[in-house]
């Protein structure tokens, strides 16, 4: 039986909530954290600051983009220039799904001259990661 403030797959720990790895609550976004290394090879970072914020980090030849923003919905357009040139690539996104509390995911193939919606409801995020397509 789950301990006061546990279900079955999760866990409270120091505080903070976390997630057993087929189990619990959370949607299909679980995949983009499971895959996110701790160390990165480069890193950007584009802002409208206290409005939202994104970070696109590489690790080998993989990019993590996350992005999160305030409590209003906000919305740009991300140019995925720093992907390599002449390159395809596929994206694994996570958007907010507008008016509900979960996440709406798509694979998109993308490369360098694309440019990729960020669409986040109040306090909402974005995720996504771009690997070649092979």
């Amino acid at each position: 039986m789950a301990a006061a403030g546990e279900s079955q797959g999760n866990r409270v720990e120091r505080g903070r909530k976390t997630t057993a790895a087929g189990g619990g609550e959370g949607g299909g976004e679980i995949e983009f954290v499971e895959k996110l290394p701790g160390l990165f090879d480069e890193k950007r970072v584009y802002t409208d600051l206290g409005k939202w914020v994104t970070v696109a980090r590489r690790q080998g030849e993989t990019w993590f983009v996350a992005s999160m923003a305030d409590g209003s919905p906000r919305s740009f357009q991300l140019k995925l220039d720093f992907l390599k040139p002449r390159v395809a690539y596929l994206a694994s996104i996570y958007t907010d799904t507008p008016g509900k509390q979960t996440t709406t995911h798509v694979r998109q193939r993308v490369d360098a001259e694309s440019v990729v919606a960020i669409d986040m409801e109040p306090n909402g995020g974005h995720a996504m990661t771009i690997e070649e397509d092979k």
